[in-house]
């Protein structure tokens, strides 16, 4: 059995901030929140100019912070898969791959990101061994 994994339509790759002075993502930026009675917690309502680097004990200035994508890690990846999983195995016909229609992820057990289990909901399990490569 193979498993491959959708690309999200959409999917915007991670970025963090970073101080344009020394490169630390230790960056924070003053903002007013508001009390969600729904949702029991607060809520950004805006953001504010203050923006600091902790890292290196400087205020940022009006150009603000510079980005930096962020590399994907294993746990990432694992729980890329759990979220945009398709199975499928070989054909025995020239080893083609064939969705498995009776078959469908039950659960993912993403406790150990480097190694899944993926539970089927016609009883299979299997593990899903992630490994970072370059």
């Amino acid at each position: 059995m193979v498993v491959t994994h959708r690309k999200e339509a959409g999917a915007v790759p991670k970025i963090k901030m970073i101080c344009p002075y020394c490169g630390s993502d230790d960056v924070t930026r003053d903002a007013l929140a508001r009390w969600s009675v729904p949702g029991q917690k607060w809520e950004v309502s805006s953001e504010l100019d203050s923006m600091h680097c902790e890292a290196c004990d400087r205020d940022i200035g009006p150009d603000g912070f510079a980005s930096a994508p962020v590399e994907a890690d294993t746990r990432d990846i694992g729980l890329a898969v759990r979220d945009f999983l398709s199975i499928h195995q070989e054909n025995e016909d020239e080893g083609t791959l064939v969705p498995v229609a009776d078959a469908a992820v039950d659960s993912i057990d993403a406790s150990d990101p480097n190694n899944l289990i993926v539970a089927l909901d016609n009883g299979q399990r299997f593990t899903l061994r992630v490994v970072a490569g370059t």
